[in-house]
């Protein structure tokens, strides 16, 4: 099976997607669990921090410092700047994906799937190496059972093909709607 996709996708489904890579591990320990905004999650969490840091930081100038403010507002500075880094590191990559515009051919064969952007790159993934195929609101990704946390995004509306062709073709890759 063969779909040719000449356009680009919707900002959702690039969020979308970038939120299935950074659940990556839970999905694959659970991959019927909930999904949720990462993205929107961490970015409240590293504001959190920061709130917290000022607000530690102002009560030692103001009330003198005490030893057991230091570890904390030591460690509210690395939560703050780890998750402002990994949440910038996920930017990067919707940025990336929403600044391409070529063509994508994604390939379903007997040996696996493929995704082709045309005059750039090709992703391929063994029927073997695959964890779950499951549809998400925009998205139906396929999941990659290896450590290295590949994932292949398709538009949803391409579900009813691409999982009538794992079930039909390839009984033994989950397939969870």
């Amino acid at each position: 099976m063969r779909i040719e996709i000449d356009h680009k996708g919707s900002e959702a489904f690039y969020k979308e997607i970038v939120n299935v890579v950074a659940q990556y591990r839970s999905l694959i320990n659970n991959p019927a669990r909930k999904f949720r905004n990462y993205i929107a999650t961490l970015k409240f969490e590293v504001i959190i921090a920061v709130a917290l840091f000022v607000i530690l930081l102002i009560f030692m100038l103001t009330d003198g410092v005490k030893s057991t403010d230091l570890p904390v507002l030591v460690f509210l500075a690395i939560a703050a700047i780890m998750g402002g880094s990994y949440y910038n590191t996920l930017t990067k990559m919707y940025k990336n994906m929403m600044a391409e515009d070529v063509t994508s051919i994604v390939t379903l064969d007997e040996e696996g799937v493929e995704l082709e952007k045309v005059g750039s790159q090709t992703f391929r993934m063994n029927w073997d190496t695959i964890a779950f195929v499951r549809a998400f609101n925009e998205s139906v990704c396929f999941v990659s059972g290896r450590t290295a946390g590949l994932v292949i995004g398709v538009e949803r509306a391409y579900k009813d093909q691409i999982l009538g062709y794992i079930r039909e073709n390839c009984p033994d890759v989950p397939a969870i709607e």
